[in-house]
């Protein structure tokens, strides 16, 4: 049987003791590694049962916002679900929604759609950066992004050292940090279409060095089985709460 969709909405797990007070321990509270693995778990077997379409029409459905634009196909501009998805959770999480005010970085984000959300949840206050892979096959980033400059004249579109925007390549990391600022950001976003375990891990890592203690972190991901659920690890000790949402 199908989760209802009040136990969809409400799945989270909240990492007891110092890693909910923003400290970062060496262990992991293991009742919440495990709870955490059930709940990936779960919506990965929903995701199994249905064909793509359904699933992402029902998605649709779950989000006030998306369903908005997805009845109004005349006036709505066309956005990417990120796009959706981070007004929902800056209106229900109230850590995505001051984030946005912040400084934010945005990993694996071409086309953009992250970075349009939190402007319109800041009111193009927030003090954006973003990184993404370069190659043929690759989205490319909407041209008012590319376009965009900080008060210092530095592109607010980070492709590192090397060019390619790769989060696997350390000089690319480093340069994408240092233009953020250490340990600065208030809102980290990590996006990918299909995302390699091995880009799945190089997002959790990286998110750490840019956000201010207190900070959030907002993974998008595929539900994937074990593959997924090892890069995810770190999450368990480093944040608190840590919530699986549909």
């Amino acid at each position: 049987p199908y989760p209802s969709l009040a136990s969809m909405s409400g799945w989270a797990v909240t990492l007891e003791g110092k890693a909910s007070k923003g400290a970062f321990p060496g262990g992991a509270d293991h009742g919440a590694a495990a709870a955490l693995d059930d709940a990936i778990a779960e919506v990965a077997a929903v995701s199994e049962q249905v064909s793509r379409a359904t699933l992402e029409y029902a998605r649709q459905c779950v989000n006030p916002a998306e369903l908005l634009q997805h009845v109004d196909t005349v006036t709505a501009v066309k956005r990417g679900r990120a796009f959706y998805r981070l007004l929902e959770l800056a209106a229900e999480v109230p850590a995505v929604r001051q984030g946005c005010e912040g400084i934010t970085l945005h990993l694996c984000e071409a086309p953009g759609n992250f970075v349009d959300g939190v402007l319109a949840v800041s009111e193009r206050r927030a003090d954006w950066h973003a990184m993404s892979l370069v190659q043929p096959d690759a989205p490319r980033f909407y041209e008012h992004l590319v376009c965009a400059k900080k008060p210092n004249g530095h592109a607010r579109v980070i492709f590192g050292e090397r060019g390619d925007g790769d989060v696997l390549v350390e000089s690319n990391v480093a340069c994408a940090v240092h233009e953020v600022g250490a340990a600065t950001a208030a809102l980290v976003t990590a996006d990918a279409d299909a995302p390699t375990p091995a880009t799945l891990a190089a997002q959790v890592r990286i998110a750490p060095l840019a956000l201010a203690k207190g900070g959030c972190l907002v993974l998008r991901f595929d539900c994937d089985g074990p593959a997924v659920r090892a890069p995810l690890a770190p999450l368990r000790s480093l944040f608190g709460p840590v919530a699986i949402r549909p």
